[in-house]
């Protein structure tokens, strides 16, 4: 179960990594939805990683990635796979219909 904030913060996610390529900071969360404190976003985005609606390396600057259960909450008809070997994440891309490749090591070293 996913509260009405949850889903807030895990809808600004999206919009951020749709329109910028990359996870968003704290910050980033925190200025749109009104949040006072980066404390909150971060107890948000740990209760999120616990509910298996994102992936999230603690300590890491923007290592935040919606996994496929978060996509389907937010309502995207998206098939996510896992090449293990070369690291990457593909994923097929609802509006442009192609399938579309991200290097995990360079989103998390961001």
């Amino acid at each position: 179960m996913i509260t009405p904030r949850q889903m807030d913060v895990l809808r600004e996610i999206d919009i951020y990594i749709e329109t910028f390529g990359y996870s968003p900071a704290y910050i980033d969360i925190m200025k749109p939805l009104g949040i006072g404190s980066k404390s909150n976003v971060r107890r948000m985005i740990a209760a999120l990683s616990e509910k298996g609606f994102i992936n999230w390396i603690p300590y890491r600057m923007r290592a935040i990635e919606i996994t496929y259960k978060g996509r389907r909450v937010l309502g995207h008809n998206v098939t996510v796979l896992r090449q293990p070997v070369t690291g990457y994440w593909f994923r097929f891309d609802d509006k442009s219909k192609k399938l579309k490749a991200t290097n995990l090591t360079v989103l998390m070293a961001r």
